[in-house]
């Protein structure tokens, strides 16, 4: 009798304490997403601030030395511990690899190699004392046999965990040299790999939204990516696809 009074008296969980359980663990879970998302955001606006950074970079240094970073001609005899020729540009007001490149993203993009214009330009940047956290660049420019691309060695590291490529690029009849996020350096277009960029279809939207237009085609923010998981001509980024599909390319000048 007393066992069985016992059992009795043991009781489970009402519905108000199962209730007040799921609220807590639906807070839990809301408080994690919430949290995430900042952190998200927060990456976001670093890495556009880091843009912002490079330009005013640039345009300290053209105010300096009237040239662009990496397209000085004759850089030796006019740009700090610059003390040999790899990296002369050729002057013509745009840094790149091949002038006048029209492909979106410039295909010099994924080729560069020791001395070109697009890697120079953070070696000149880094030796005229206006950019930091690239370390040794002309180091390893100047030796023959380095010509791998360096995340935060001969390149800045992004902000979103790729690095960053100046290239040129005709975009609506003008052209101009832009500052490129990518993940993996190629002889190829990363983007024609699924989960290859450094950025969410969404990332690259809100860059593009806060910064330009909003329209990955046009402006002074362009997407990079595979059309069909990044952006299309017709309805901009694919938003709801959370890999990581796509580039922004931002105009520097």
């Amino acid at each position: 009798m007393k066992e069985l009074s016992r059992l009795h008296k043991q009781k489970g969980f009402t519905l108000v304490e199962l209730a007040i359980v799921l609220v807590i663990i639906g807070l839990l879970i809301g408080g994690i997403l919430k949290g995430q998302q900042l952190i998200d955001n927060a990456r976001v606006t670093a890495q556009m601030t880091q843009f912002q950074g490079l330009q005013a970079a640039e345009t300290s240094f053209q105010d300096a030395y009237s040239g662009l970073p990496g397209d000085v001609p004759s850089v030796a005899t006019r740009v700090p511990n610059m003390a040999a020729t790899t990296c002369d540009g050729n002057g013509d007001g745009i840094v790149g690899v091949t002038p006048g490149d029209t492909t979106t993203p410039p295909a010099n993009l994924y080729t560069s190699a020791t001395g070109t214009e697009n890697i120079c330009f953070f070696t000149e940047l880094t030796e005229a004392g206006y950019l930091s956290g690239v370390s040794n660049p002309y180091g390893a420019l100047n030796s023959t046999a380095t010509t791998t691309i360096v995340f935060g060695g001969n390149v800045p590291q992004s902000k979103l965990g790729s690095g960053l490529l100046v290239s040129n690029v005709t975009a609506a009849g003008t052209n101009w040299s832009g500052l490129y996020t990518f993940d993996t350096m190629s002889t190829a277009d990363p983007s024609t790999t699924l989960g290859q960029n450094s950025m969410t279809p969404g990332q690259a939207a809100q860059i593009d939204r806060k910064m330009d237009d909003g329209n990955p085609t046009t402006g002074s923010v362009l997407g990079i990516g595979n059309t069909a998981n990044c952006m299309t001509n017709a309805t901009g980024y694919v938003e709801a696809s959370t890999s990581n599909d796509c580039d922004v390319g931002f105009k520097l000048n």
